[in-house]
């Protein structure tokens, strides 16, 4: 009898962001007062995607590491 192994699971910076994760990307988006024109541009610039539904954990950290040392965040 031949057995056969399960797939090995996928890697967590591969899989597809959460809702959570998504909604904060669009949260910062709106905070920030971006436009559409400069959040895509964000987007493809930081984590190599068009659309945050696109985002897998790897590029959503990437993101999320731009915004911190990018001029539109600020720290009050």
């Amino acid at each position: 009898m031949i057995q056969r192994r399960a797939p090995a699971p996928a890697r967590r910076d591969t899989q597809p962001v959460d809702r959570k994760k998504l909604a904060l990307v669009h949260i910062i988006k709106k905070e920030l007062n971006l436009s559409d024109q400069e959040y895509r541009e964000i987007l493809r610039r930081a984590a190599g995607v068009a659309s945050a539904r696109d985002l897998d954990n790897g590029a959503f950290r990437r993101l999320m590491n731009y915004f911190v040392r990018s001029p539109y965040y600020r720290v009050n």
